[in-house]
Formats: structure tokens, sequence, C-alpha cells
């Protein structure tokens, strides 16, 4: 999970797609777990895979920002809660109250997101 943080991090303050050996200089991280971060993070929809013209090398650039990177977390978390409340129906007494909690405690988190996002975007257009 550190890989991953520290390429989307590190993707975001580039202007260009960047290849895992690049990555890997830059980063100092093994080019195998650059590998699999790339690749999640690409499926959440956070990296944006290319491949220049011309050249066999496979590059990686950031999609969207802060807000593009908050969404795509509540789009996660949303899954998650709608899995765990799934399975509280066949749970029965203390096993039932954990997944309920946990998945309340997500779509709150979800929702503050969305009012935090609301607020600042709010501020932004009236700045």
């Amino acid at each position: 999970m550190q890989a991953t943080g520290r390429l989307v991090g590190y993707l975001l303050l580039r202007n260009k797609p960047v290849d895992l050996d690049t990555m890997t200089r830059e980063l100092g991280q093994a080019k195998s777990g650059l590998s699999v971060a790339a690749r999640q993070l690409e499926a959440w929809t956070l990296v944006r895979r290319s491949t220049r013209p011309g050249s066999g090398r496979t590059g990686y650039e950031a999609v969207g920002d802060l807000q593009h990177l908050l969404l795509a977390n509540n789009a996660h978390m949303c899954k998650f809660t709608e899995t765990l409340s799934s399975g509280i129906p066949v749970a029965h007494g203390e096993a039932r109250d954990r997944p309920a909690s946990l998945a309340g405690l997500f779509s709150g988190f979800v929702e503050q997101t969305e009012a935090l996002m609301a607020d600042w975007e709010a501020r932004r257009t009236t700045s």
C-alpha cells in the first residue's frame, strides 16, 4: 500500500506519462511493487496507461486531481458498504452488529466526503 500511495503522489506531480524504469529509478522502489501499484491505481481509475508512438514502453499518468481521487474512493466505499450490508441478514448476534456498524461508518464517511466536496466546490466557485 505504501508503494501505491507514493506512486499516486509522484504521478500527480508529473506533467506527462512516466514508464516503470523511470519510476523505479526516481522513487527507489522495486519495479515489481510499482507495477502492482500502477495496475491497482489503474483499476481504481486514478491512473491511465499509455504507450508512446515508436516506443514499446508503457507510461502511466495520474487522472484528475484530489477531487477525482475522493470520488473514486467514495465509489469503492459504496461498493464495500453494499457488500458488507448484503451479509448482515445471514449473521446472528454480535456477528450481525459488526458488519452493520462498519457499513454505517463507511456510509457516514461517504456522506461527509460528499458534503466536504460540495462545500469546497461552492467556496472555489465564489472565489
